[in-house]
């Protein structure tokens, strides 16, 4: 600012005829001002001298008086209205020193009345300005801050007043210097003749800034570039956010990526975005090789229909599960059951959808010698040379095999799923209860109670002797069971009979044998012993 120095006489003769208003400022105080500054202000003399000349200011424009600094130049301000007009003077302001002490001399100008609607429009523009939460700033072309709004202190937390007049690079930090001042020196790029970029500042105490530039050039009405204008916004909370979202996104990678099933996020087009690491696993690809594809590019041509179908559900809003067949790098596959869900935007446009890949190869492998070994299972029982059936705990029948057909003559499809079968294989209900009581004991696990014959009834009204032989088990549904299986013993048991009889036959005839052995030989004694005296008489 510039210093003047005038005597009080001179002073005195100049204002009293001055047709601006010359108000003269001590402390903060009106120590003087003439008529023509009263007039201005709406109020006598008397009424302003002694009190604080900030009182009379708009509180908007009340910063321009604070601080060592005074804002050097022309400046429009609002003044408190009296008798409710507006008053808004062009003002200038200058320090001088009266009876050697340091003054404030600030010069009214009355704008007129031609200027009415640009003089409104400039007023809402500066109070849109200064209410902006961001940084506006103007800049000469020599570097030097020449205006910053209210912005500029609520960012920073300094006065706007001890900024104004230096370099804008003396608020940047170090690091961000030789950039912004290329960019100065560039001036704004052609086309919109806006430069964007993110650099820090320094505030108050040190405390670091992130903030996002925009800055374009500043003309005067002639067309000829003056200087710079941009806005600063902070994007501490921004960078706060994307620092947490990054944070939540490493977590949420740490999370895809340990767990068990593929993860994939395909794009509206239905080609790969993102695959986590069970995903990469199972294709074998890494993610610069399959992202970008189509279902084509990873999808078995088998499940091509399955796929293509399920998609177009999903555009449609439809959740997915199912089962369908991937290639791997190298040409081999793999089975994956797959639960999908769309995604859409706030606008409800289809942007994708996620899909979660279990891996179910060795699962359908497993499946397949499990149903290979059923099979085997159910032909060797088909083929079985003895009766076998399996019946839950109430005695109803789930398995019949063939030979049981045969030996009892009740089919599969008459005995099946029900108990029936045990009243017309044991008519007689005392000999029935006898066998169910039998097969209780067998449900204890007891060892000796497995093996059991009984005499069934067969269909055509043949009687049958059955070897049984019964095993507990667990059914798939949770429930017990028993396994029985039976040996037809009929024509062992009637050989084992007639034997019984051949042995009985034989033992009779031996006693009958010994019998007569036991007569001839007492009757052959008898005479022996009538010829041995006789001998013995002719030897004397």
């Amino acid at each position: 600012m510039c210093k003047n120095s005038f005597s009080p006489d001179i002073y005195r003769y100049l204002v009293e005829g001055a047709p601006v208003g010359i108000v003269l400022v001590r402390a903060g105080k009106v120590a003087f001002i003439n008529r023509s500054g009263a007039a201005l202000l709406g109020v006598a003399p008397d009424a302003i001298v002694g009190r604080e000349f900030i009182d009379f200011v708009q509180p908007h424009d009340r910063e321009l008086f604070l601080g060592e600094r005074l804002k050097v130049g022309w400046e429009e301000v609002e003044f408190i209205p009296v008798g409710g007009r507006r008053v808004i003077l062009g003002v200038r302001v200058s320090e001088i020193e009266y009876e050697d002490n340091p003054a404030t001399l600030v010069i009214l100008h009355g704008l007129g009345d031609e200027r009415p609607f640009a003089l409104e429009s400039a007023i809402r523009y500066k109070t849109l300005v200064e209410k902006l939460a961001d940084v506006v700033f103007v800049i000469d072309l020599k570097g030097r801050l020449v205006f910053l709004n209210k912005g500029f202190t609520r960012t920073t937390g300094y006065p706007r007043s001890e900024w104004i007049g230096r370099k804008f690079t003396e608020i940047v930090a170090p690091e961000y210097v030789e950039l912004t001042l290329g960019r100065f020196r560039q001036g704004p790029p052609p086309g919109d003749g806006v430069s964007q970029y993110e650099i820090e500042i320094i505030g108050r105490g040190g405390k670091r800034i992130p903030v996002e530039i925009r800055v374009t050039s500043l003309s005067s009405a002639e067309g000829e570039e003056i200087g710079r204008i941009g806005i600063a916004r902070d994007v501490s909370e921004r960078h706060r956010f994307e620092e947490a979202l990054r944070r939540k996104n490493e977590e949420l990678e740490r999370i895809l990526n340990t767990m068990g099933e593929g993860v994939v996020v395909l794009d509206h087009r239905h080609r790969m975005v993102s695959l986590n690491r069970k995903a990469r696993e199972l294709f074998g690809y890494e993610p610069e090789e399959i992202i970008g594809k189509d279902y084509t590019f990873w999808c078995h041509p088998d499940s091509f229909d399955t796929l293509r179908t399920k998609l177009s559900e999903r555009e449609k809003g439809k959740n997915g599960t199912y089962t369908a067949r991937f290639l791997c790098k190298g040409g081999g596959s793999f089975h994956a059951h797959v639960t999908a869900v769309p995604i859409f935007d706030e606008s409800g446009r289809f942007q994708g959808s996620i899909g979660c890949l279990q891996d179910i190869t060795q699962e359908l492998e497993l499946f397949r010698r499990v149903e290979e070994l059923n099979e085997f299972n159910r032909r060797l029982i088909e083929l079985a040379d003895v009766w076998i059936n399996v019946v839950d705990s109430e005695g109803k029948i789930l398995l019949w095999n063939r030979e049981a057909e045969r030996i009892s003559g009740y089919l599969r499809e008459e005995v099946e799923g029900h108990a029936k079968i045990w009243e017309w294989l044991y008519p007689d209900p005392e000999y029935r209860r006898e066998v169910w009581e039998a097969q209780q004991r067998m449900r204890l696990d007891d060892a000796a109670t497995r093996r059991a014959e009984r005499t069934i009834l067969t269909r055509s009204g043949e009687r049958r002797i059955i070897s049984w032989h019964g095993r507990p088990l667990h059914l798939s549904d949770g429930r017990d069971g028993w396994l029985i299986v039976g040996h037809d013993v009929t024509e062992e048991r009637r050989r084992e009979i007639r034997l019984r009889e051949y042995a009985a036959e034989i033992e009779r005839l031996s006693q009958e044998r010994n019998r007569l052995f036991s007569m001839a030989a007492h009757e052959l004694r008898t005479p022996l012993t009538v010829i041995r005296g006789f001998i013995d008489l002719i030897q004397h």
